[in-house]
């Protein structure tokens, strides 16, 4: 199974990913074995070659050294549950991200929230992981022995509407920004509840369609730029 998403063009970011790609390629899995990204991977530090990236967090905007290596851990979970491999440890992100279809993605933070998954079929596998040209690809080589398809599939069980804030700036604003720029994007909150379902090759027929899990994403308030000359900013 493979899946592939765009990288990005962040710089950081992108230098992340290729260090996470490349810590788990040619990582092999066997029956019964456990796979834990972060062992597969170590601790995401500076000394390590990780860079800081800004990325929305705790209700503002943070640098975190080793951001954007859930992409990787998201793109591997999408193969595992392809793979029809019994999921370990996932969480989903705080916010629905947009580098995967809404359920699937695992988020992972270093001494907290790992990503884990068990090689439950009878062969070895192997993982092949990279990123290149603004592109990431992460594979699950191993034997096929399923006689139908599988395909992954979504429901969205509840919606919640993001606000507009306003928030009033000088015009030289350290940060530069401009009337109606946004300081914080906005994303619509979701319930998501998320299916493996199995066809048959031939007809097309489904077969089954089984709940794997539910996924609960917040919403977060746009935040735009007003600028007033006199007034000082919104606390």
């Amino acid at each position: 199974t493979t899946f592939s998403a765009d990288a990005g063009s962040d710089s950081n970011r992108d230098k992340n990913l290729r260090l996470a790609c490349k810590a788990i390629d040619g990582k092999e899995i066997y029956p019964e074995e456990v796979f834990s990204f972060f062992d597969a991977l170590g601790e995401p530090t500076e000394k390590r070659g990780y860079l800081p990236v800004s990325t929305y967090r705790n209700g503002k905007v943070e640098t975190i050294v080793g951001e954007g290596i859930s992409q990787v851990s998201s793109a591997l979970y999408h193969c595992a549950l392809s793979a029809e491999l019994e999921i370990v440890e996932r969480d989903n992100h705080s916010y629905c991200p947009n580098y995967v279809p809404p359920g699937l993605d695992a988020t992972v933070s270093w001494s907290s929230t790992d990503f884990q998954f068990r090689n439950t079929g009878n062969y070895p596998i192997r993982i092949k992981a990279e990123a290149d040209a603004g592109e990431i690809t992460v594979t699950l080589v191993g034997t096929q022995t399923r006689s139908y398809r599988v395909a992954l599939e979504f429901e969205y069980i509840d919606k919640t509407e993001y606000d507009v804030i306003y928030q009033k700036m000088q015009p030289d604003n350290p940060e530069g920004y401009q009337d109606g720029d946004y300081i914080v994007e906005p994303c619509e909150g979701y319930k998501i509840k998320t299916y493996l379902c199995k066809y048959d090759k031939n007809t097309g027929k489904q077969l089954a369609r089984d709940f794997i899990e539910q996924s609960n994403y917040a919403a977060r308030d746009a935040v735009i730029c007003k600028i007033d000359g006199t007034a000082e900013a919104n606390r």
